[in-house]
């Protein structure tokens, strides 16, 4: 007979043993049949997915102490927490420590969201006449965008942004992951100072030249009177007059106006000349200047020896050109004099007479060169014959040349009659003032 026992309900059992040639039956063994053990209830369980900054889920189940969990029915552990799960389903089961396994709770742990990409951007930079820049994000419709990663908008352009640097992002609805951020700078348009040049003045044979020596560099641009911009910081062939320099940087800012003075040599006009001729007495004749006149002027009959009177008083018969120069070196068109030998019946009774200049200023030159030896006289008359000054008296001797420099008294503002008495006879002229009232 079998000493096996098996299907039997919970309850107290007798367990005896009898010997089968006699039949005697043995004291009982009383044995218990516990119940049978509860199926542990499907557990509960909390989820987190994965996200974008944590790519794994965890599935925690929610049990009291005194059982195993197991998320595949095989592997059983003490802890109820399952962390670094990667996308995919589980039968998360827990078992009683006599072995009882509940039913299976199936959870399923999400892929890993995609995270957008970096945003690509298009940037306005703050500029002279705009002092605030523009941000547009180049993205498909769907995302929310931003430049603090804080707060999201619809809109991909971000306008007005005062100078300084943004993070964009841009994400897939209010919950989805994050793009890397883009830094963007937006930089404060620059003010361009006032520059400073080089000036090269218009000469008698040349122009001008303005050329900018700050700033310079890449990005600047410049221009004179409004004109067009140039790269070039050098304006040549420039005629005399006032020009306004500006520059201009890569940002469209203007720099104060800076204003240069070409002042130029004025042109000196072609001299006006008083001739006097060779005499009877007198082998030379004498040029004067009578215009221009003035401190700024020195005077040549050959263009290369320049004096500053304009009187050239003993002159030898020929042909000269006179020129004038100005003091920055500009030299007038020449003016053609002929000094012929012809005899002069003006000069015949005294002698070779040079009277300048005439018109006169302050100083009154006379020079003779008398044709007799004796006493001579030089007088000075108003136009009603009444004298003013005796400019000379004294011996002379023939052919031997006499100067005579008068210093008039008064500032003379009108004509006078002045006359050269000698042992050969009397010569007379009328001398002009500079400045007269007539």
């Amino acid at each position: 007979a079998s000493p096996l026992f098996s299907g039997l309900a919970p309850g107290t059992y007798s367990i005896t043993k009898k010997r089968g040639a006699d039949g005697c039956v043995s004291p009982a063994k009383t044995v218990v049949i516990n119940p049978a053990p509860a199926v542990p209830p499907m557990p509960a369980v909390t989820v987190v997915q994965p996200t974008c900054t944590t790519p794994t889920g965890t599935i925690t189940v929610i049990a009291p102490v005194g059982y195993l969990f197991s998320i595949d029915g095989v592997n059983y552990q003490a802890s109820p927490v399952f962390s670094g799960l990667a996308a995919g389903t589980y039968n998360v089961t827990k078992k009683t420590t006599e072995g009882c396994v509940s039913p299976a709770k199936v959870v399923v742990i999400n892929p890993t969201p995609d995270v957008p990409p970096m945003p690509t951007v298009t940037v306005v930079q703050p500029s002279c006449t705009t002092p605030t820049g523009t941000i547009t994000v180049i993205a498909p419709v769907g995302y929310l965008f931003s430049i603090d990663g804080v707060n999201y908008q619809t809109s991909p352009v971000f306008s007005g942004l005062a100078p300084g640097t943004y993070s964009v992002t841009k994400k897939y609805g209010a919950g989805g992951c994050v793009s890397p951020a883009k830094t963007v700078v937006l930089v404060q348009a620059s003010a361009v100072p006032m520059p400073t040049v080089s000036v090269v003045q218009p000469g008698c044979d040349k122009l001008g030249m303005i050329t900018v020596t700050s700033p310079v560099g890449t990005g600047y641009a410049y221009s004179i009177n409004g004109g067009p911009y140039q790269v070039s910081p050098q304006f040549a062939g420039l005629a005399a007059g006032n020009y306004q320099v500006r520059v201009k940087n890569a940002a469209g800012c203007l720099s104060p106006a800076y204003l240069v003075v070409l002042a130029g040599s004025p042109l000196v006009p072609q001299p006006v000349v008083q001739v006097g001729l060779p005499g009877c007495g007198c082998r030379t004749g004498a040029i004067t200047v009578i215009s221009p006149l003035g401190w700024q002027y020195s005077y040549s009959i050959d263009g290369v020896n320049y004096q500053s009177s304009p009187t050239f008083p003993y002159v030898a018969p020929g042909t000269y050109y006179v020129t004038v120069r100005q003091f920055k070196g500009c030299v007038s068109a020449s003016t053609k004099v002929v000094i012929s030998t012809a005899g002069n019946s003006l000069y015949a009774k005294s002698g070779c007479v040079n009277v300048y200049p005439n018109p006169f200023t302050e100083v009154i030159n006379f020079s003779f060169v008398p044709a007799e030896t004796g006493k001579a006289k030089i007088e000075i008359f108003d136009l009603y014959g009444r004298k003013l000054a005796t400019a000379f008296e004294g011996e002379v001797v023939k052919q031997t040349r006499v100067d005579v420099r008068y210093n008039v008294a008064l500032p003379m503002r009108v004509p006078v009659i002045y006359r050269i008495t000698t042992a050969s006879g009397v010569e007379s002229g009328k001398l002009l003032p500079a400045y007269s009232t007539e």
